[in-house]
C-alpha cells in the first residue's frame, strides 16, 4: 500500500510539472502570435482557484492534477465568422509556432534540468573493470580486474554510465567497438575488441556486459532485505525487512550479489534459505518463480536488498562550469532525443518489441524508484520524461500537437481549409490510436507486475 501511495504521488509530482510546462509553451506562443488566451488551467475538473489577467485570460488550478490545457479563441469555429484574435484567423505558420511550443519547451526544460545536474556535480560510477571471467572475450584479450576503461570508439569515457550512452550511440554498427583500456600496474595502453549493442535497450546492454565478460564492480554487501514486492514468493513464504539471508540450501552466501545469482539460477526449484530476524536464525523455504528477460529465463522471489555506500575512490565527480555544462545539457538532450525517436520508429517497423512502452504504471514506479534514490536520479527521470513528451506529441497523431501540424500542413497543400467533417474524421482516427497506444501501455504494465 506504501509503494503503491509512493508511485502515485511520484507520478503525479511528474506530471504537475510537465504538463504546465508544456502549456506554457502554447499560453506563451499565441500570446506572441496575437491569439486571445480564454483559459490556462493547471489540471482538469473542479475549479479550485481562479484569477484573471488584464487581458481577460483566466488563470485556473482545477482538482484532478493530471494534466492542464490552454482554451484559445476560435480553436472550434470552423465556417464561421472569425475574430481578428481568433486561433484560426491567424497563418498557417503562426499556428503551426504555436503547436510546436508546448513540445519546444519540454526540451527546453529536458535542457535546463540537465545544465543543473551538469553544474552542481553529477556523481557516476568510474569505468572500473570488476571480477572476469579468465575464460571471457575480454579477458583473453588482456583485461585484467580493476582496470579502467578511458575511451569507446575514441570517444572518452569516465564513467559506466559514459560506456553506456557511448555504447547506444553506436546501436548496429558492423565494426567491433574498440575499448581503450588503461591497465592497472602498466604505462601503455591496451586496446581491446567488442561487438557492438544491439539495440539501445537496457536489456541489451546487460546482453552486451554477458556477451563480453565484462562486469561492473560491485561493493561487497550483506543480503539484507529493505523491501518485500506484495503477492510475490518472498511475500508469501514470510520473508520481512530487515531480514538478512545468510545461507541458501545450507551453503553460506557471502553477500546479495551470491544470493541473487543463486536465487536466478533456480526458477522453480524449492530452496531453502537461512536467516537472520533479530538475532536469530530461522529457516524459510521458498520457491523462486520465473522471469524472462532477453530470451532467457531466470529465478525471482520479489524483493530488494538494502543498498550499500560505494567507496569514495570508485565515483567519479561530474562537475562543469556553466556554459560547458549548457553545451553538455543539449548534447544529452540530443542523444536522448535520438535514441527515443529510434525507439519510436523500431517499435513502428516492428524491429523493436512493443513490450517495452510503459503506461501510467510503469511510469509510476519509475518515478518512485527515482524519487527514493534522490534528487538527481529524479531531475534525470524528469529529464528524460520531458524528452519523451515533447517526442510523443510531435507524433503526426491527430489531437496531438504533431497531428494537428499535420493537417496544417495539409490545408496549405490543399489551399483552403480542410472541412468539418474531414477534421473530425482526424480527430476520431487520431482518439482510436491514442487509446490503443495507452491500452497497450498499460496491459505492459500489468504483464510486467504479474512476472
Amino acid at each position: 500500500m506504501i509503494n503503491f501511495l509512493l508511485s502515485f504521488l511520484s507520478f503525479i509530482l511528474v506530471i504537475a510539472i510537465l504538463a504546465p510546462i508544456h502549456e506554457a509553451g502554447h499560453f506563451l506562443a499565441a500570446r506572441l502570435m496575437g491569439v486571445k488566451v480564454i483559459r490556462f488551467s493547471i489540471g482538469f475538473g473542479k475549479t479550485l482557484w481562479t484569477c484573471r489577467d488584464s487581458r481577460d485570460t483566466e488563470y485556473a488550478i482545477s482538482a484532478i492534477p493530471l494534466g492542464g490545457y490552454v482554451a484559445l479563441l476560435g480553436e472550434n469555429e470552423d465556417g464561421q465568422p472569425l475574430a481578428r484574435q481568433s486561433l484560426m484567423a491567424k497563418k498557417i505558420w503562426q499556428r503551426m509556432v504555436i503547436l510546436v511550443a508546448g513540445p519546444l519547451f519540454n526540451l527546453i526544460l529536458a535542457v535546463l534540468l540537465y545544465g543543473c545536474i551538469f553544474i552542481t556535480g553529477k556523481t557516476e560510477l568510474k569505468a572500473l573493470v570488476g571480477e572476469l571471467d579468465p575464460q571471457s572475450m575480454v579477458f583473453k584479450q588482456g583485461l585484467r580486474p580493476w582496470d579502467t576503461i578511458i575511451s569507446l570508439n575514441d570517444q572518452s569515457v569516465h564513467s559506466w554510465q559514459d560506456i553506456q550512452r557511448v555504447l547506444q550511440q553506436s546501436v548496429g554498427q558492423k565494426d567491433a567497438i574498440k575499448l581503450r583500456v588503461n591497465t592497472a600496474g602498466r604505462s601503455a595502453d591496451r586496446v581491446v575488441l567488442c561487438p557492438s549493442l544491439q539495440t539501445s535497450e537496457l536489456a541489451s546492454f546487460k546482453q552486451w556486459l554477458k556477451d563480453t565478460g565484462l562486469t561492473i564492480p560491485e561493493a561487497k554487501a550483506p543480503g539484507i532485505v529493505e523491501e518485500i514486492l506484495p503477492d510475490e514468493p518472498a511475500f508469501k513464504a514470510g520473508l520481512k525487512p530487515m531480514d538478512e539471508i545468510v545461507a541458501i540450501n545450507q551453503t553460506l552466501m557471502p553477500g546479495r550479489r551470491e544470493i541473487s545469482l543463486f536465487i536466478r539460477a533456480h526458477p522453480l526449484e524449492k530452496i531453502q534459505l537461512q536467516i537472520l530476524r533479530a538475532g536469530k536464525e530461522m529457516p524459510i523455504f521458498i520457491t523462486p518463480l520465473p522471469k524472462t528477460e532477453a530470451g532467457s529465463s531466470y529465478g525471482y522471489i520479489g524483493v530488494k536488498f538494502k543498498a550499500v555506500e560505494l567507496p569514495k575512490e570508485w565515483l567519479y565527480q561530474h562537475k562543469m562550469p556553466v556554459v560547458q555544462a549548457l553545451g553538455e545539457a543539449l548534447s544529452r538532450t540530443w542523444t536522448y532525443s535520438v535514441l527515443t525517436l529510434k525507439a519510436f520508429y523500431q517499435m513502428g517497423s516492428g524491429s523493436l518489441s512493443t513490450s517495452h512502452l510503459s503506461g501510467p504504471v510503469g511510469i509510476a514506479r519509475e518515478a518512485r524508484d527515482s524519487v527514493s534514490l534522490g534528487i538527481q536520479p529524479f531531475l534525470e527521470f524528469l529529464s528524460l520524461m520531458s524528452i519523451s513528451l515533447a517526442l510523443l506529441n510531435l507524433m503526426p497523431i491527430p489531437l496531438l500537437d504533431g497531428g494537428q501540424m499535420l493537417l496544417c500542413v495539409l490545408e496549405a497543400l490543399k489551399g483552403k481549409p480542410l472541412t468539418p467533417k474531414f477534421k473530425e474524421a482526424a480527430h476520431k482516427l487520431g482518439f482510436l490510436l491514442i487509446i490503443s497506444l495507452m491500452t497497450l501501455g498499460i496491459y505492459n504494465d500489468i504483464y510486467r507486475l504479474k512476472g
